[in-house]
């Protein structure tokens, strides 16, 4: 990934010189590994501190995806940096397919509440009119929880323009002298719709039938993953990385206000 961004702001003359970055502690490294002969590798150190550049590349998919769940800052380096193809603009179409599942899976969920409600609630459901059942106006519901996603999106974005412009912090060697601040929206993007992978706790609804708390723990855990790509990825500390997702989820419930707003009987799902 020819820029090193990991970190919010970074040399500009690092665009061509390096092409990944260190999992540990994300400066750049020209490789993660050596091949010596085939199947014959050995992986590289990084001259900033010391560690392996990238242990996840011996590591198996599972290993990768607990660590996911332990929320663990390296695990999104490696798969952002050192294993898409480096992105000028645009989402890599691997991470537009993790959005279109997610997107999938919260509307499952809120369509899941919706039906779980009316049939412990039959008195509510009767006093609904119209002939059509709130949980069978799926296209609706999957329609507002793209919109929700959509607009959760631009709200990161926003909230971090807004947060750095108010907390700026230079982010650069201490050696060079002054540089340019910049940040790749893009892969900001991509970190936090890969941090959604915890909707696939969803899963698990469509096999089991679970208690409704069991959707508010999948959301609040993906929340917390956000936080975790926006804090690897801007290199700043939890109490930013909170406060942009905090706004950013201020804006999704405004959405989701509007959409209850229009019709009460899909019920509000803030969380």
């Amino acid at each position: 990934n020819a820029e090193y961004m990991g970190k919010a702001g970074q040399l500009e003359s690092c665009r061509n010189l390096c092409e990944m970055i260190c999992v540990e502690c994300g400066y750049p490294v020209n490789d993660v590994y050596r091949e010596f002969s085939k199947g014959n590798i050995r992986l590289t150190r990084c001259d900033h501190c010391g560690k392996y550049a990238d242990k996840y590349v011996e590591y198996e998919l599972v290993i990768i995806f607990l660590d996911l769940i332990l929320l663990k800052s390296q695990v999104y380096r490696h798969i952002l940096f050192n294993q898409m193809p480096y992105q000028e603009r645009g989402i890599d179409v691997n991470i537009i397919k993790t959005a279109i599942g997610a997107v999938v899976l919260d509307s499952y969920m809120k369509w899941y509440r919706v039906k779980s409600y009316y049939v412990q609630e039959p008195v509510a459901l009767a006093s609904l009119q119209g002939s059509t059942l709130p949980h069978d106006r799926w296209v609706y519901i999957l329609f507002s929880s793209f919109v929700e996603f959509v607009v959760y999106l631009i709200g990161i974005v926003i909230a971090t323009k807004v947060v750095t412009s108010i907390t700026p912090k230079k982010i650069a060697s201490e050696s060079a002298e002054k540089e340019t601040v910049f940040i790749k929206y893009n892969y900001l993007l991509m970190a936090v719709i890969v941090s959604f992978f915890g909707k696939l706790g969803a899963l698990l609804m469509v096999i089991w039938d679970y208690h409704m708390i069991y959707r508010t723990l999948i959301n609040l855990f993906v929340l917390l993953s956000n936080v975790t790509a926006v804090k690897t990825f801007l290199h700043t500390n939890s109490v930013r990385a909170g406060l942009i997702v905090l706004l950013a989820l201020s804006l999704r419930v405004v959405v989701q206000l509007f959409f209850f707003a229009f019709d009460t009987s899909l019920l509000l799902t803030i969380i």
